[in-house]
Order: structure tokens, then C-alpha cells, then sequence
């Protein structure tokens, strides 16, 4: 019989492919085999915690940098667009030099390439005279279309609206009717000394221009002032359309055109529509892209994830072996030395040495039986979670902890609702109040009042709060956020006469966690309170 199971063994061995794989095969599955077995002890709940924790703080990271570069490229670009429009209007107006310029050098700025509808060419704007009362007199296209009398009236109204003085240091920027402009008052002043900076840097690579604009500004006075509100632009010579037009709408008039009345002044409205189409293209593109590249990101965080965490799931599982086999080791000589002490105890009688060893034995003994429920707390069961009656379960802690309660001097105060139920694992919930009701009793001041309350959570979110509180006048100043750390406890020298080892808060936590509920701690007005929260 023995030689037919040693056989069959022989036979499982030669035909198992692993066992005969070349060796990277083998690595690779006994690694494989490692991780299942790491994740089985250390729960598949904590991993998935530790995976989506470092996915939504990675996520949140990258999604932070993209909104903070396209933030930033959005407001160059606003800024950009808004120093070229108003380098646009004063170079239209003549208050600058390169107005009177033919060379195109205007078309060559860095503006102009980035954006071609800035370009002398292509750009649409109005000239618009008004009297000192702002009264339209007459207006100009520089444009392909003209605009009708009720519309130069709209325009007139909105430039009001924002600049009734008619400053012209101002450049004012509105929509009407789906177009977008900016406009701006020609300052007189800043034209002349334009003009005449221009004539004084003539040279024959840079030359007034001798030929009338290709606009209808440079006109007669006669038609500017025939019975239509608005005059269209002149077409160009043959003999001129080869030569760049300067930008000034007066460039070339000679103090007989537009605005040289006294006492009128000349509005201009740049129709910046195509560049408010190509911010708008721009910061669309810009937004895709972004959210394109989280995407990618999001991707690759995911599928790195595992690895990045790697480190910290071996980690808890050498954690939880060595408290598991810690206890393992510890329970037999710890049982052998409280037995040792009884024996001494019934041949010696009873002394201070023998119980002294008798009740360090015992705490000792506590301890590892609370490491190793700490430790079965993580582990991979999923709990099953049924409707449970909180209300009575918080109403048998209270009687069975009223007498250790009573005991101490303190009071037990009862504010518990009827019929409270929430989704929880029945033995958990249980330990958890038996947890909470403890810890109030040990740390509660002297002649004070532990309370426990069950009520129903309320508003959207259906379930229960259950809150245990007690009297702790020394709670002011500390750091509540560890108060769930294992191991910590308040008197971080370990010498305070009261008993337990830092652990139950923390597994009270595990608990709650796994039942997809919350705890936390507070304090106020001397009171100390920890509540959970259970859907």
C-alpha cells in the first residue's frame, strides 16, 4: 500500500508542469502563489483600502496639476489676448508710431502670428464720431459689413453703460448680438505725438505713406456727411493694393477727415469675434487634453497600484505573523508560570510575591489574547450584515457593564431609543459597545457620568448613532486623532494605574470599518464622546 502512494506521488510530481518548468516560470508562480497567500492573511478588505486610498490621493494629485497648468494657461492666454487687443486699438487709433508704418512690421509682432485675425489685413472694426454731448454723428466701416442705425445705437448704449465719461485710457469690452468688441476713445493728444514720432523716424525703408487708406474714413467730407449714417470702405488702386495700408484709420488724412471737427470725438470698436472663437477652440482643446492625460493617468496609477502598495502589504503580513506567532509562543510559558505560582500559593500560603506573579500572568495572558483578536479583526472573512436592533444591544451592554460601572463610583445614564436597527454583524456590534462602554469606565473622573445613547441617524442617510460619553475634564489639548493608533494610550509612559494596553479603541475602529460605518471621538465641556455611525 505504501509503494502505490509513494507511486501515485511519483506520478503527481512528473506530471505537474510547474515542477518541471524552466526556472523564471517557477519563480513567477511561486511569487504568485506568495501574494495570494499574503493577501488571504491580510484581507482583502484592507488591500482594496490601501488601493483606493492610494488611487483617489494619486488621482487627486495629478488632477491638481492639471487644473493648476490649464488655470494658468487659460489666464496667460486671457492676459495676452488682453494686452493685444489694447496694443490692437491704440496702433488702430494712431496713438502709436507703428500706425503710420507700411513695411508691415505690424503683421510680423509676435501677436500676429499667434493669432492672424490681429494681422492689418484681416482685422474688422467701426469709427464712430460723436459730438460732446454723445451724440452719434457719423460712422465708417472697416469691415465687411456695415452695421444698421438701431445697432450703432446698441453699441453706443453698452460703450455708455461702462464708460459714460468717454475716458480714453479705458478699453471697454462687451457682446452684442453673438459679436464681441473692444473699444476704446481715441486720445488725440497720444495721436499727434504718434504721428509726429512717426514722421520724424521716416527713412526710405520706413515712409509715410503719400496714398489715401484703403477705408472710408479718408473720404470727402461731402460723403462722409451724405444722407447714409455709414459709409463704406473705398476700394484700393491697382496701383496701391501691392502696398501694405497702415493701420491708423487716419493715418493718411491730412486733418480733413474723421474726428477733426472740434469738440467731436472718434470711438473705436474692434470686432474681436474670431479671437474669442479661438480662445474659446484653445481652452476647449486644452480642457480635453487635460482630461484626456488624467485618464491616461488614472490608468496607469491603477494598474501600478498593487505594485506601489507591495511593500506595505508584506509589511502587515510580517506584522500580523510575528503577533500571531508571538502570542503562540508567549500562551505556554505565561500558563506555565501562573501555574508554578498556584502550586507555590497551596504549599506556601498565600503572599504578596505569589500574587503579584499570579496577576501579572493574568495581564499578560490579556494582552496576547487581545493581540490575537486585534490581529483576527483584519483578517478576510467578510462579515455578513443583517438588520440588528441596536437599541437592544446597546440596552444589554448597559446592564451587564451597570454594576463595573457602580462599582467604580460612577453613574450609568441610559438615552437609548426604541427600535433603532442598522446593517451590522450581530457579534461585532456587541463587541464594539462592550469596547466603548469599557474604556468610558476606566477613564471617566471620579464621581462622574457615563452616558450611552442609540438614536436613528436621520435625513437622507437612514441607519443609527450610537454615542458613549463620559466625564474627562483632562481631555482638553489632546491629539484625538491617535486615540485609534494601536497601542497608544494617553499617559504615553505606560504608568498610569489604570488598566488595558492601548488596543481596544483600535479594534473597535477595524471593526466599525468593516461594517462600512464610521467612529469617531470628540470633546466638549469636559466630555469625552465616541460615536458610531452605521448605515
Amino acid at each position: 500500500m505504501a509503494d502505490t502512494e509513494d507511486e501515485r506521488a511519483s506520478s503527481r510530481g512528473t506530471d505537474d508542469p510547474v515542477r518541471h518548468a524552466p526556472d523564471p516560470i517557477r519563480g513567477a508562480h511561486h511569487k504568485m502563489a506568495s501574494r495570494v497567500r499574503d493577501e488571504r492573511r491580510i484581507g482583502h478588505s484592507q488591500i482594496g483600502q490601501l488601493r483606493r486610498k492610494f488611487i483617489r490621493i494619486s488621482t487627486l494629485a495629478i488632477a491638481i496639476i492639471l487644473v493648476t497648468i490649464l488655470l494658468i494657461i487659460n489666464g496667460a492666454m486671457s492676459l495676452f489676448i488682453g494686452i493685444t487687443l489694447d496694443r490692437s486699438l491704440a496702433r488702430i487709433a494712431g496713438e502709436n508710431p507703428d500706425a503710420y508704418v507700411t513695411d508691415g512690421s505690424a503683421d510680423n509682432s509676435l501677436a500676429a502670428q499667434f493669432i492672424p485675425s490681429l494681422r492689418t489685413g484681416t482685422v474688422d472694426y467701426y469709427v464712430f464720431t460723436v459730438d460732446a454731448d454723445g451724440n452719434l454723428v457719423r460712422s465708417s466701416a472697416h469691415a465687411m459689413s456695415d452695421l444698421s442705425a438701431s445697432a450703432e445705437q446698441e453699441l453706443m448704449s453698452r460703450l455708455l453703460a461702462h464708460n459714460p465719461d468717454l475716458q480714453s485710457d479705458r478699453t471697454v469690452k462687451f457682446e452684442y448680438d453673438g459679436e464681441y468688441f473692444a473699444v476704446r476713445v481715441v486720445d488725440k493728444n497720444a495721436q499727434e505725438e504718434a504721428k509726429a514720432e512717426a514722421s520724424s523716424s521716416s527713412s526710405p525703408d520706413r515712409a509715410t505713406p503719400t496714398t489715401s487708406a484703403p477705408s472710408s474714413s479718408s473720404s470727402s467730407p461731402a460723403s462722409a456727411a451724405s444722407g447714409s449714417p455709414t459709409a463704406s470702405s473705398a476700394t484700393p488702386s491697382p496701383s496701391s493694393s501691392s502696398a501694405k495700408s497702415p493701420s491708423a484709420y487716419n493715418a493718411a488724412s491730412d486733418g480733413s477727415g474723421t474726428g477733426s471737427e472740434p469738440g467731436t470725438a472718434d470711438i473705436i470698436f474692434l470686432n474681436y469675434t474670431e479671437i474669442r472663437s479661438w480662445q474659446r477652440q484653445l481652452r476647449n482643446l486644452s480642457t480635453a487634453v487635460a482630461l484626456l492625460a488624467l485618464l491616461v493617468f488614472w490608468l496607469i496609477v491603477v494598474s501600478l497600484s498593487r505594485r506601489a502598495i507591495e511593500p506595505t502589504v508584506r509589511t502587515m503580513e510580517n506584522q500580523k505573523r510575528f503577533i500571531t506567532n508571538a502570542s503562540h509562543e508567549l500562551k505556554t510559558p505565561v500558563a506555565i508560570i501562573s501555574a508554578d505560582a498556584e502550586v507555590l500559593e497551596m504549599m506556601n500560603g498565600e503572599n504578596e510575591w505569589t500574587q503579584s506573579i499570579i496577576n501579572q500572568s493574568k495581564r499578560l495572558n490579556d494582552l496576547i489574547s487581545a493581540l490575537v483578536r486585534l490581529t483576527k479583526a483584519g483578517e478576510s472573512q467578510k462579515f455578513e450584515l443583517t438588520d440588528v436592533d441596536i437599541s437592544q444591544v446597546a440596552s444589554d451592554a448597559a446592564a451587564s457593564f451597570r454594576p463595573v460601572i457602580e462599582q467604580h463610583g460612577l453613574t450609568l445614564d441610559t438615552r437609548i431609543d426604541e427600535g433603532i436597527a442598522a446593517k451590522a454583524e450581530p457579534q461585532s456590534i456587541t463587541e464594539i459597545v462592550n469596547i466603548l462602554l469599557d474604556n468610558s469606565a476606566k477613564y471617566c473622573d471620579e464621581g462622574g457620568t457615563v452616558t450611552i445613547s442609540a438614536a436613528s441617524r436621520g435625513g437622507l442617510r437612514s441607519g443609527a448613532t450610537l454615542t458613549v460619553s463620559n466625564d474627562y475634564k483632562a481631555g482638553e489639548g489632546q491629539d484625538y486623532s491617535r486615540f485609534f493608533e494601536r497601542f497608544y494610550r494617553a499617559d504615553e509612559s505606560h504608568n498610569s494605574k489604570k488598566e488595558g494596553f492601548g488596543i481596544g479603541l483600535a479594534m473597535a475602529k477595524e471593526l466599525v470599518t468593516r461594517m462600512n460605518g464610521t467612529l469617531t471621538v470628540g470633546w466638549r465641556d469636559g466630555r469625552i464622546a465616541f460615536t458610531v455611525a452605521l448605515r
